[in-house]
């Protein structure tokens, strides 16, 4: 088990104004392992790319937008524009990506690998791999191995879902159907389950 402080933080963003903010940033192939946060950005960020990178043994990957109230300047709007492209994220503790305040973010590409779990598996999932609180972000094409692991095969574990809150979520999810009649009766499997 990982020691988390909350002064472990791979990478801080942020903003003293509207004017004076970390903004046209790219981050390519950039690692982040055992942190508390991967990156942290409460303040109003715009228009920066993390690349092909990768989160591992972290207690949160991205968090954006929390703590931020709304009305000071440079925490009016949080986060907006951030590109999450092709990362990994391998055993981290709660979300791969945790949003309370932002707009036009997105996460496109990515793989969740033990995400959400507290440390352990699966089958004792405890948070959504990604959590987008308002409206206004998207998800695509990401890979998660939670449908696998708690689809149709395991019906006695509660299902927490990869993605929750009020964003779009597209992600890449396939799951292989095997359908078919053993012996002379009919047995009937279910074909998937879906989250809470």
């Amino acid at each position: 088990m990982v020691a988390y402080t909350s002064a472990s933080v791979g990478l801080q963003m942020n903003a003293l104004e509207a004017g004076v903010t970390t903004e046209n940033n790219i981050f390519n192939n950039v690692k982040f392992y055992n942190f508390n946060f991967a990156v942290n950005a409460k303040f109003d960020i715009k228009n920066n790319r993390f690349n092909n990178g990768r989160v591992e043994e972290c207690y949160q990957g991205f968090v954006l937008g929390d703590n931020a109230n709304g009305t000071t300047p440079g925490q009016q709007f949080g986060p907006r524009e951030t590109t999450i492209t092709e990362y990994v994220f391998y055993r981290v503790m709660r979300h791969a990506v945790y949003l309370e305040l932002g707009s036009k973010n997105a996460t496109k590409l990515c793989t969740y690998t033990n995400v959400g779990n507290n440390g352990s598996d699966n089958s004792e999932a405890i948070y959504p791999q990604l959590f987008y609180a308002v409206p206004g972000n998207t998800s695509a094409g990401d890979k998660t191995d939670r449908h696998n692991d708690l689809s149709a095969d395991n019906l006695f574990t509660l299902y927490v879902p990869e993605f929750a809150g009020h964003g779009v979520y597209k992600p890449d999810v396939h799951y292989k159907l095997e359908n078919g009649i053993q012996g002379s009766s009919p047995t009937y499997f279910p074909a998937f389950r879906i989250g809470l």
